[in-house]
């Protein structure tokens, strides 16, 4: 179901659907304060509302990888189904012969033969009390007896032709050769805060232990983590005092290792 005449054609196909399953039945599509004998089933849409489902979704068959097209509009029709008859055995008998074609037909078939995909599904929906009489709230006529059903995904294609990216000329600046050069463009990240003194608490490390708890003047900091060879400044601010700020230079010790190895903050500890 493509293009923007779907709804009223699934309308007139449900009518048909009614009226040709079973030769007791005889349909049509009035609005509520147009009722009348001459059509003793109706069907009415009450309600259009989009499929969350497939708000996004493209339609695979008409785009080729790589293509970027406008989704359809998805939506879902809310129908009102009531019977007419002379009395409520007549209503009720002709209601209930129009739900059992329904039930036995739950799929309205597309229009167009070359979207398989696109057939949309006849569920029964529960009405509540309230939402029948807000549905039944402008016609100013006697309620009858009704039922509602959803026929979903209908599908109505957008115009617009799909768009395909274009090719790729050339990889990297003109003059250099056909490569590409890829970067993160992350910020070093530190993992974990080492201190030791002299080579980091190796002996502690070989053991199995992190490390020292604790550092004293003299002793060298190292940060461990990924991306750290872009470093070359470790900034240091005191819980104490915040508006003390200390810069050391770092220096690579392992690939993934960078120790500060100025003597810590001795002004600090002065004080």
């Amino acid at each position: 179901m493509s293009n923007a005449d779907v709804i009223a054609a699934v309308t007139t196909k449900l009518i048909n659907l009614l009226s040709t399953k079973d030769a007791t039945l005889r349909a049509g599509s009035v609005s509520l304060d147009r009722l009348s004998g001459d059509s003793p089933l109706n069907l009415y849409l009450y309600q259009i509302v989009p499929d969350a489902a497939r708000r996004n979704s493209e339609l695979q068959w008409k785009t080729r990888p790589g293509e970027g097209a406008v989704p359809p509009l998805a939506l879902s029709l809310r129908y009102l189904m009531t019977a007419i008859g002379g009395n409520e055995v007549q209503a009720q008998t002709m209601l209930g012969h129009a739900m059992k074609v329904l039930h036995e037909n739950p799929i309205v078939l597309p229009p167009n033969v070359d979207a398989p995909y696109e057939n949309a599904r006849i569920t029964m929906r529960s009405l509540s009390i309230e939402e029948l009489e807000r549905i039944w709230m402008g016609a100013q006529i006697p309620r009858r007896l009704s039922v509602g059903y959803d026929v979903d995904v209908v599908l109505i294609e957008s115009s617009v032709p799909p768009r395909a990216p274009l090719p790729v000329l050339r990889r990297g600046p003109p003059g250099d050769l056909d490569t590409v050069t890829v970067g993160a463009g992350l910020p070093p990240a530190i993992e974990r805060l080492e201190i030791g003194d002299g080579e980091i608490d190796v002996w502690l490390r070989r053991r199995g232990q992190p490390g020292r708890p604790s550092a004293e003047v003299g002793f060298a900091l190292g940060f461990r983590g990924a991306d750290l060879d872009r470093a070359t400044t470790a900034v240091v601010t005191s819980l104490r005092r915040p508006h003390m700020v200390a810069r050391f230079p770092l220096e690579v010790k392992e690939a993934d290792l960078m120790t500060a190895v100025k003597p810590l903050i001795r002004e600090w500890m002065d004080e």
